[in-house]
């Protein structure tokens, strides 16, 4: 069996001529633009002319004076054509003949000078950069198009397009082996490619052999099962972005997806524009907003989303109440939370102090059972004979010069060891500064429903998921009343995220709250809507790359409207 290398482009021909596979598709280097040609100076304008062309027009102004001249001169009187008609009839067809050949010869001579003459050089335009031109069967014939890292070494591809030819079985099982070993893949896109619930399947589980993928692209591939949402189990927790723009899906494949998004921990984009999941989709996709607290960007464009759709997905960015399973289920993780908690104390005290214990135990003052006990010992301490008082003094001269040397010691050694902790303790600092410029931050995602809450009318109100930064829903069917909604959310989040009126902590880097919402061409504009008009100014101020205009042009303004 073959092992694949990581070169693409040798493990794909190397693994289709083993498998005994007649294709021609090849991998190439994916086109770019063309950096921009310098235009040629020096070109002379149109309007001037040359020395030649001017001699050429006075030739031909000379031609013309001539002719006039010719025609003066040969012009007959009556009277004289009268007189010789009798002799020129004899001649006439001669004379027509050589009158036929004169005309042939002048037009023949005409159209050389023509010819000669030298053409104004007209300003060419310089070719498109931002496309490059292919002959059209090049550029329809099937291919895999791979960009890299360094165009020079092939172990480096790093996005995989395949756009407009139907991807067969063999070809997948083939990419199945051979890509994994491409360590620096991160985007796999699958544009127009004849998608079938088999070959989706396999492809699923391709992307779980790829570790470094995070960017699936998969437009315009309609699929009868819908089975989208393999690519966002808990397994493929390595999927950043998904992109299912035009790929006819319903309620049915919106409602898998909400399940999926409900217990995943890694998707930042999910693109659905131009499908067809409606009103009953949204509601699905809401639903797993509620808990889900990693999705930062939500493409919802022409879904044939109407407002029960919008008052759901709007529901979700505000407060709301939790239902009864919410409820138990945050009961039993505050329940965890305790016990985990208390049983850290005891094990903290009891196992890892025993011996502090022991000898907190041993420090104690006696109980008056061991003074009992131990009096009947005192008398036989007393009754032992005393030491002399010879060996007393030299075991104490003894005594008196091994501290002295022990001090002398203690005192080198005191001295040298402050120096070596100092110094360790400076080696360790910096070794803990080293890892932690090369450690990222790791953010512990915590559960939804641990968070603060607020009960009110006896209902317990969970803030609303103030990750979502960026909801498109143009080209819908939203009224007045998800107008309403979204401003009373929009509201919300900017209350919450002033210190003055807030009153739980909320850190502003992970959850900023909605700061791009998209709600064009829908059954209302802001001319008509004065709600709709309002919330288009706020989300303009909120945007991040918005710019404020300079204070005169308020002032014009404002005077102007006065």
């Amino acid at each position: 069996p073959y092992n694949p290398t990581g070169n693409l482009e040798v493990d794909f021909a190397q693994m289709c001529l083993r498998a005994e596979l007649n294709t021609k598709i090849e991998v190439v280097i994916r086109g770019k633009a063309q950096p921009p040609q310098s235009q040629e100076q020096g070109n002379e304008p149109s309007g001037k002319e040359s020395k030649g062309n001017k001699k050429d027009s006075d030739s031909k102004g000379h031609g013309r004076d001539h002719g006039k001249e010719d025609r003066h001169k040969n012009s007959y009187d009556e009277e004289s054509f009268s007189k010789h008609r009798t002799k020129m009839s004899v001649h006439n067809i001669n004379v027509n003949q050589v009158q036929d050949n004169i005309f042939r010869n002048s037009t023949v001579l005409d159209n050389m000078s023509v010819q000669n003459q030298e053409t104004p050089a007209e300003p060419t335009e310089p070719q498109p950069t931002t496309y490059s031109v292919k002959e059209k069967f090049d550029f329809f014939k099937p291919k895999i198009e791979v960009e890299y890292d360094n165009e020079d070494n092939k172990m480096t591809g790093r996005e995989i397009y395949i756009r407009g030819w139907r991807l067969e079985p063999p070809i997948i099982t083939v990419l199945s082996s051979a890509l994994p070993k491409c360590s620096h893949l991160t985007t796999l896109n699958l544009w127009h490619v004849g998608l079938t619930d088999e070959t989706l399947a396999s492809i699923a589980s391709l992307t779980l052999l790829c570790k470094n993928l995070k960017y699936i692209h998969l437009d315009g591939n309609p699929v009868p099962g819908q089975r989208f949402s393999a690519f966002i189990t808990p397994e493929n927790c390595n999927v950043h972005t998904l992109s299912l723009r035009s790929c006819g899906i319903t309620s049915v494949g919106a409602t898998m997806l909400g399940y999926a998004l409900f217990k995943n921990k890694s998707l930042i984009t999910l693109d659905l524009s131009n499908n067809k999941i409606g009103s009953e989709g949204a509601k699905a996709l809401a639903t797993s907003l509620r808990l889900n607290r990693t999705l930062h960007c939500l493409m919802l464009a022409n879904n044939e989303i109407d407002d029960l759709g919008g008052l759901k997905l709007a529901e979700v960015l505000n407060r709301f109440p939790l239902t009864h399973e919410e409820i138990v289920q945050r009961r039993l993780l505050l329940s965890k939370k305790n016990a985990s908690a208390d049983d850290g104390t005891h094990l903290s005290l009891s196992p890892h102090n025993r011996k502090h214990d022991s000898g907190s135990r041993d420090n104690r003052p006696q109980t008056s059972r061991q003074s009992i006990h131990m009096s009947p010992n005192e008398p036989k301490i007393r009754d032992k004979p005393k030491p002399k008082k010879k060996d007393s003094k030299s075991k104490d001269d003894k005594n008196k010069k091994d501290d002295s040397r022990s001090k002398k010691s203690s005192s080198s050694d005191s001295s040298s060891r402050p120096k070596n902790k100092k110094a360790a303790s400076n080696r360790n600092s910096e070794k803990k500064v080293v890892q932690q410029e090369h450690e990222p931050e790791q953010v512990e995602l915590t559960n939804p429903l641990m968070e603060p809450t607020i009960e009110e009318n006896g209902e317990i109100y969970l803030r609303g998921n103030r990750t979502l930064i960026h909801l498109n829903l143009s080209r819908n069917k939203l009224g007045e009343e998800s107008m309403k909604a979204f401003w009373a959310a929009v509201q919300y989040q900017s209350n919450l995220l002033n210190p003055a009126e807030s009153h739980i902590a909320i850190n502003v880097k992970s959850a900023p709250g909605l700061l791009r919402l998209t709600l064009q061409r829908n059954k209302v504009t802001p001319t008509t809507s004065p709600t709709m008009k309002l919330l288009v100014a706020k989300m303009a101020t909120r945007d991040p790359n918005y710019v404020p205009p300079p204070p005169e042009e308020t002032k014009s303004k404002s005077q102007e409207d006065s």
